[in-house]
């Protein structure tokens, strides 16, 4: 897929190298919008000129595409515009903050989101409201008549049209839209239009709503390149209710973290009923968040970007009904390592409110001293995503993964990641196995010792194309004592 498609340079750039996809993008075959009929609607502009589309979210929230600010440059937005070529009634905001999804990926354009959080709060009015977003998570059924909008190219390659535009388009099927495309279109993208009946998007408006009865349901991202016209592949948009807990985070203004920072367990099995009894579940409003251990009877180690008011479950196997070996427990004290970084020194300790009461289904996990050697059989367990779609499970499952050396397993990220002394990476002994979204936090064990914490993955959960990297515990065991000590 293609580089975000911001100046005629680009462009001709793009068509030179004949990409497979643009962005960007505007109506074809629509119409003029009946002005100020969609007062959400929102010009993000650079200098003074139009490059995206976007839309009001909240009285202080744009939502629109993440590749629409590639070179990290400034931006504005304009609100309460029909024809942004005149000034007359709209209104300027300054972005005070850039919001990228942190799993976003330039390259596929997988997570094409981001928020933009206004330097002032804006008021309603005829010409500015905020659009409803999705309340759950729920795929919009194929053949869903919906609509997008905005002030993009009218044709393949023309100017933008300084007059909102719109057309409906209609849902396509995934599945379908998949075997057309023949390159990922993840459960997190929705398709419509473009082949289907000629309608859509062009150059010029990325980050516009796709809008199903008055809700915003996606976010324009990509179509065919160079062929907005007649198009034989399907528009694409990132589906917005993916996002939701990420959005409410961020708009809420609390310190939050994408879900796919959240890891889980891909390709393995269910664990036999508390034969992992240092197992933590990190659980808010009852609901499983992340993963830790028992390093004491008053403390549990997990990952760091584990931010929530949690309560500690221990003594789990299954994280959605009561057990009679389970505790329950608070937190009086949290401890993340003072170097904390995003991925680096990636660990947490949290105090629990009382003593847990050790039994055959609770325990302490002793903590590995050496790092653990490259071809090492180890495992990992967790309540997360089985098949990197958002398939929670009920029950604890678990999975071998072989230990690489930290040479090979930088090779792997290429750059990507930047893999220190202080990781440990370990790849599942067949493809996509390994962690995913649930179980950050979670153990890598070896020979019945904690020698890892999880960390992080890359874009796909268990591809050890992109190894999966944990906190290397014997790095930190100074640090856990002194904790464990004051506390």
């Amino acid at each position: 897929m293609s580089a975000p498609l911001l100046t005629p340079l680009v462009v001709g750039l793009l068509i030179a190298l004949a990409q497979a996809a643009q962005q960007d993008s505007g109506i074809v075959n629509g119409r003029e919008a009946q002005p100020h009929s969609r007062p959400y609607m929102v010009s993000v502009q650079q200098g003074n000129e139009h490059i995206c589309g976007g839309f009001l979210v909240s009285n202080s929230f744009v939502m629109t595409a993440a590749h629409c600010r590639e070179r990290k440059e400034s931006l504005t937005v304009l609100l309460g515009a029909h024809d942004i070529s005149k000034k007359k009634k709209s209104i300027r905001v300054k972005v005070a903050k850039y919001h990228v999804y942190p799993a976003y990926d330039a390259d596929t354009l997988e997570n094409d989101i981001m928020l933009l959080q206004l330097k002032t709060a804006v008021q309603k009015s005829k010409e500015v409201q905020w659009i409803p977003l999705p309340k759950r998570d729920k795929d919009i059924k194929p053949k869903t008549l919906c609509s997008v909008a905005g002030w993009g190219a009218i044709k393949s390659n023309g100017a933008i049209s300084p007059r909102l535009q719109e057309v409906n388009v209609s849902v396509v099927d995934r599945k379908l839209c998949q075997k057309i495309w023949k390159s990922p279109i993840t459960n997190r993208m929705v398709c419509a239009g473009g082949s289907a009946g000629n309608r859509g998007f062009c150059q010029g408006d990325s980050g516009g709503p796709l809008v199903c009865k008055d809700t915003a349901v996606g976010i324009v991202s990509f179509n065919e390149a160079g062929n907005c016209n007649t198009p034989k592949k399907p528009n694409v948009y990132t589906q917005i209710s993916k996002y939701l807990p990420w959005v409410k985070c961020i708009i809420s203004s609390i310190k939050c973290r994408a879900e796919e920072d959240r890891l889980g367990i891909v390709g393995g099995t269910e664990a036999k009923p508390h034969s992992r009894p240092y197992m933590a579940s990190l659980q808010e409003d009852k609901i499983h968040d992340c993963g830790g251990i028992l390093v004491s009877e008053d403390f549990v180690l997990t990952a760091a970007h584990c931010a929530g008011q949690y309560r500690i479950v221990l003594g789990a196997h299954s994280v959605h009904s009561p057990e009679s070996t389970q505790q329950v427990l608070g937190i009086s004290h949290s401890y993340r390592h003072p170097k904390y970084n995003k991925k680096n020194n990636d660990l947490m300790l949290l105090k629990l409110d009382r003593k847990a009461n050790l039994t055959s289904s609770v325990q302490v996990i002793p903590l590995l001293k050496r790092r653990p050697p490259s071809g090492k059989v180890c495992s990992t367990a967790g309540w997360g995503d089985l098949d990197d779609n958002d398939t929670v499970p009920d029950k604890l499952q678990e999975v071998n993964t072989t230990v690489l050396g930290q040479p090979d397993c930088a090779q792997r990220w290429r750059g990507r990641a930047r893999i220190t002394r202080s990781m440990v990476c370990a790849t599942g002994q067949r493809q996509f196995q390994g962690f995913c979204s649930g179980d950050s936090g979670g153990p890598l064990v070896c020979d019945g010792k904690a020698a890892g914490t999880v960390s992080f993955s890359g874009q796909r959960c268990g591809d050890n194309r992109t190894p999966d990297v944990y906190m290397l515990i014997p790095r930190y065991i100074k640090w856990i004592k002194s904790i464990l000590k004051r506390g």
